[in-house]
């Protein structure tokens, strides 16, 4: 009986470790430094600002310390609730690729008309350190 209890204990450890809930991080995340382990995937998922105009630039970080898996906009149509001016959001899937490092990640918006004056707005900031 003891060994039965002992290997569905083991097992149920064992799923655990290899279902772990993905890291996702928001707007009111923005600010903080978020630290991962080599070759961890995390997720960025903002509200996509569209109603006012606005595009999101290129994503900018390290690619010596993150690598981006995937850029996926996330349309309100799958969503219950779909208000006037629900532009979705948008979600940024990265992985941390090298140990020991700190490095910045900056996700900014621009309007299109505003570029030439070079002007835009942070929507998320944030230091990443990778152990």
């Amino acid at each position: 009986m003891k060994r039965i209890v002992l290997v569905i204990l083991v097992l149920a450890l064992a799923i655990t470790a290899f279902c772990k809930k993905k890291k996702t991080f928001n707007e009111y995340n923005s600010g903080e430094t978020l630290v991962l382990k080599m070759n961890e995937e995390f997720v960025i998922s903002l509200t996509n600002p569209g109603d006012c105009g606005y595009s999101f630039l290129p994503v900018v970080y390290d690619t010596s310390a993150l690598r981006l898996i995937a850029h996926t906009h996330i349309s309100p149509k799958k969503r219950p609730n779909i208000r006037a001016g629900d532009f979705g959001h948008d979600e940024w899937k990265l992985k941390a690729i090298h140990k020991g490092v700190t490095s910045n990640l900056a996700i900014k918006i621009q309007r299109q008309w505003e570029a030439d004056k070079g002007e835009t707005i942070t929507k998320f900031a944030a230091t990443v350190k990778t152990e």
